[in-house]
């Protein structure tokens, strides 16, 4: 399942020197993470300075942060100095303080005197796009000393001691190594892409390795590679950078293919040249691989061997898919709900019968619709931004989660959607149907 995109590249002002130690303690051989995977994000349950949160796992990202709108409970280093962060988009850098000295763990992996940027997720938003708070991003710092197995379908993440993950724990059947090479602390590798079907030969493309990126592909158009796009796509509202909303033309293309694997008709959003500038800067670099390709394998990350290995799963040849709704949906909070169950004292008549029902309030999540792509079926069926969903097919928002309300617009096209939403105060009901505008 794919998410709305939310990538961040982040130039950060510091390098952190690279440790040759262990991350886990001393006579410790690995340490599993179950790991929440919501609309294609890893979320970490770690603690910072001895207090608990959820975060993000990028490995496009340098450095770590911690968001201030999150953080009422966190012990926070006093900050020393600022830096100006930038990423994708066309405002200006955006100020973040440092904090030094933190400690981040979970239970035998320590990460000890680890930088945090602090900054507002004003704009980013994780939490809405994801139903729960999260607290931070975690980059560079968890994969720089131990190789690190991410098992996108049983959720769980090992963290292994390298002698030991060497001697006993990488020889599994069909099992490929991809060389990375590294630039600012984050991997890239190389890949092949063929555009349209009479195209002769596959282009060569670059690209950054991005576990918080949550489509299958980006592409930067290039005059050079990218100048034409297949005929079918739509301009698209990717996400949010930390400088700006990053737009580009979602289409389908032919193949992509890396390390012996090939993928037909992969969803590609292309970026415009000037949105991608910034990032252009890594020489050569065409892209990113994001999430959606990442989740169809066993993936091992070993940093200090600039090496990956994959391993196929369950996933990996189901067809791609988008939100055909075309409606970006927000986590709005939760709302009080009245629940009526029939075990209790309170005795109601009805048909003549006596009907036993217990009734409390609950705090339920609420979802509101935070961007409507215009010329979507969304859109032509009347929805706009700003609607409060009360309904999905006749079912209440309220009994979903988050990852459930975003699987309702993927997969079935042509399927009928039935959306009760609140608007100024009046409940209004409305319908249209799935269309698959890449089909």
């Amino acid at each position: 399942m794919k998410k709305i995109a939310y990538i961040l590249v982040l130039f950060l002002t510091f390098s952190v020197t690279a440790q040759k130690v262990s991350n886990l303690r001393p006579g410790k051989k690995y340490q599993s993470i179950k790991f929440k995977f919501i609309n294609n994000l890893i979320i970490l349950p770690l603690e910072l300075n001895g207090v608990p949160g959820d975060f993000i796992l990028d490995t496009g990202v340098k450095g770590n942060i911690l968001f201030l709108g999150e953080n009422g409970k966190f012990f926070i280093k006093d900050s020393l100095r600022t830096v100006n962060l930038r990423g994708f988009g066309y405002g200006e850098p955006v100020k973040a303080y440092v904090s030094m000295g933190n400690t981040v763990r979970y239970k035998s992996m320590v990460l000890p005197n680890r930088d945090f940027f602090l900054l507002k997720d004003e704009k980013l938003n994780f939490s809405a796009k994801t139903g729960i708070a999260i607290h931070g991003l975690i980059g560079a710092d968890f994969f720089r000393n131990n190789v690190i197995k991410v098992d996108y379908k049983r959720n769980k993440i090992i963290v292994y001691d390298r002698e030991y993950f060497y001697d006993k724990k990488h020889k599994e059947d069909k099992v490929k190594k991809i060389d990375l090479v590294f630039h600012n602390d984050k991997p890239y590798m190389e890949g092949q892409v063929k555009i349209f079907e009479n195209d002769t030969a596959h282009k060569p493309v670059k690209l950054l390795i991005d576990t918080g990126g949550t489509e299958a592909l980006w592409l930067f158009k290039d005059v050079n590679k990218f100048e034409k796009l297949p005929p079918k796509y739509f301009t698209d509202l990717l996400g949010e950078s930390l400088t700006g909303s990053i737009h580009g033309d979602k289409s389908r293309i032919e193949t992509f293919a890396f390390g012996g694997y090939d993928f037909g008709n992969p969803i590609v959003s292309f970026l415009n040249e000037d949105v991608a500038k910034k990032a252009k800067k890594i020489k050569g670099r065409s892209g990113t691989l994001g999430a959606g390709i990442l989740k169809r394998f066993t993936v091992w990350f070993d940093y200090r061997s600039e090496k990956m290995y994959l391993k196929k799963n369950s996933r990996y040849k189901e067809e791609f898919y988008y939100n055909m709704s075309g409606l970006e949906i927000n986590y709005n909070g939760s709302v009080m709900v009245l629940e009526f169950r029939q075990t209790g004292v309170n005795l109601v008549e009805s048909d003549n019968n006596l009907v036993s029902l217990d009734y409390h309030f609950a705090l339920k999540p609420s979802y509101i619709i935070a961007n409507v792509r215009k010329g979507s079926p969304g859109d032509l069926g009347g929805l706009k931004k700003g609607d409060v969903l009360l309904e999905i097919d006749d079912i209440a928002v309220h009994h979903k989660s988050y990852g459930d309300i975003i699987e309702h617009f993927y997969k079935k096209k042509n399927r009928r959607v039935d959306l009760l939403v609140e608007r100024d105060g009046e409940e209004m009901y409305f319908k249209f149907h799935l269309i698959d505008e890449l089909d």
